[in-house]
């Protein structure tokens, strides 16, 4: 098993559920924590921001009610058995985080979720962090010298609003994962 650690926020997540740029990169990393070359990380946080993003892209039309259900489905199993399999990691807010995270948002000037996922993947060590959101992929945020995060931009920025999400549709390429047996 891998100690390299890649922290997923709610934007990456959502690109392993619904095809969108980025969707490759994320999906390659999906592939890797079910071969045992990195371990997944996201901050429980991220599974409400998840269901809203895939819920929001039902009341704009740009997904029927059929393909959220499924699609809703997938990604809770999926999350479920990655924690099983100790393959991913959800983390639990803690109060250190969230410290950290207000501190983020008064010298960063950033959404206190996006400081909630840049404390929650410095807590975890991650070597790697995935992002859609091009306004945390480019601010400095994740690039201080002193504390330094490697990242992987995952495309375009995700933001479920009317003008970004057309075009969006189930991800068909990501089949079900692995079964593991005894």
């Amino acid at each position: 098993m891998s100690e390299r650690i890649t922290y997923l926020d709610s934007s990456a997540i959502v690109k392993r559920y619904l095809e969108e740029g980025g969707t490759p990169e994320v999906s390659t990393r999906f592939k890797q924590a079910y071969s045992g070359d990195v371990r997944l990380s996201f901050s429980i946080w991220n599974v409400g921001e998840v269901l809203g993003a895939l819920d929001k892209a039902v009341r704009l039309k740009r997904m029927k009610r059929k393909e959220h259900e499924l699609t809703r489905t997938r990604f809770l199993l999926e999350l479920q058995r990655m924690v099983r399999l100790k393959i991913a990691d959800a983390i639990p807010l803690r109060p250190r985080m969230l410290l950290d995270s207000w501190r983020i948002v008064e010298e960063y000037h950033v959404y206190e979720a996006d400081a909630l996922q840049v404390a929650t993947a410095k807590h975890v060590a991650a070597s790697e962090f995935l992002t859609g959101d091009m306004r945390l992929h480019e601010g400095r945020v994740l690039k201080r010298p002193e504390e330094p995060l490697p990242y992987v931009r995952s495309g375009e920025p995700v933001r479920l609003s009317a003008r970004r999400t057309r075009g969006i549709r189930k991800n068909l390429s990501c089949g079900p994962a692995p079964t593991i047996s005894p």
